[in-house]
């Protein structure tokens, strides 16, 4: 986790007074991790330690999670791997081990910055993926759905980290939230707090496998965690796992979407991207196939589909007259988000 070397004033983070929220650049230096809380030994068998590249320890926590697509990736923090102007590399480990140490067997991955995280310019959308060959057989966490992480003030999270004051041990605890802006979910300490070294641990549902935020900002005392309930995050999985299969073939992502009702239609923009693996940076796809489909007693049925223009850019419009068991896909039939009813369909 980053601590902070200045902060604002609550008001500025929308919280109504309950907190005050980051403005500078972070000071990376280790500090204890989960503090108080208890070893966590097997519960959470999807919680990583990851290594950043040139590092022989772990320096961070990851959660390995399902994407949309069905894809396995370890998310993180992206300050835990950035460095220069690398987007994008090889070399970053990982271990599923509860503990480190001699025996602990490391994984090595290739790792993608979310393209809109700006070290030293915001502190937002600090996201990484890690993308294991072959796929861990750890079976993975959950992200929260898109809209999901929006908790209500006064729910306990499970906060699972490794780092001191229990170096290489995988640990966790309770806390509890406090608020919530575009940006951060706020949590205040519970049985514990994570706190340097937790970067990237998961913020779970208590008693479940579902991520609703990953540990990135704070000081010991309380966290500013970002969330992954969000398009960004779901998009960023499904498509920093599909810029790194082997062959080069790249599997498109959807950015920008909007809808609208008009008329007793539904309206969707997009702009169809994917993520170069040797830049880390959004290409467009023109060409692309978009489509939305329902589901039915035998499978997804594609209601209407649309090739994306020489931009990327496309445009659905059809009549909706129901709002469940919808999805957005693209390619070879991948979810975008997963389903979009009562998001975009409204």
């Amino acid at each position: 986790m980053h601590r902070w070397t200045r902060v604002a004033a609550a008001a500025a983070a929308g919280l109504m007074g309950l907190a005050v929220a980051p403005t500078a650049a972070a000071d990376t230096r280790p500090h204890p991790a989960v503090t108080g809380g208890y070893a966590d030994a097997g519960a959470h068998p999807y919680v990583a330690m990851v290594l950043a590249p040139h590092h022989g320890t772990p320096n961070c926590t990851g959660v390995l999670v399902r994407a949309d697509n069905g894809a396995r990736v370890v998310l993180t923090d992206a300050h835990c791997l950035a460095g220069g102007a690398a987007r994008s590399g090889s070399g970053v480990g990982v271990t599923f081990s509860p503990t480190w140490g001699p025996g602990a067997a490391v994984s090595r991955g290739t790792f993608f910055i979310d393209p809109l995280y700006s070290p030293g310019v915001s502190p937002f959308h600090d996201l990484a993926a890690i993308v294991l060959r072959p796929t861990p057989s750890v079976y993975p966490a959950t992200m929260v759905g898109i809209g999901g992480s929006a908790l209500r003030a006064g729910t306990p999270v499970t906060v699972v980290g490794t780092g001191q004051p229990h170096p290489g041990q995988r640990r966790q605890a309770s806390e509890v939230v406090q608020g919530l802006t575009p940006n951060w979910l706020v949590l205040v300490p519970g049985s514990g707090n994570s706190c340097d070294g937790d970067s990237g641990g998961p913020d779970l549902w208590p008693g479940s496998s579902t991520v609703v935020a990953l540990t990135d900002q704070g000081t010991c005392a309380h966290d500013y965690d970002t969330p992954v309930g969000t398009w960004e995050a779901h998009w960023f999985a499904a498509a920093a796992s599909t810029a790194a299969v082997p062959d080069g073939v790249h599997q498109p992502s959807v950015l920008g979407l909007a809808a609208a009702r008009s008329g007793g239609y539904v309206v969707i923009h997009g702009d169809s991207r994917f993520l170069d693996i040797t830049t880390g940076r959004w290409r467009s796809w023109p060409g692309n196939q978009v489509g939305i489909q329902r589901w039915t007693r035998t499978g997804w049925a594609t209601m209407r589909g649309v090739t994306t223009d020489g931009n990327g850019n496309f445009t659905i419009r059809m009549h909706i007259p129901f709002r469940v068991g919808l999805r957005l896909v693209t390619g070879p039939n991948t979810p975008i988000g997963g389903a979009i009813s009562g998001h975009l369909i409204r």
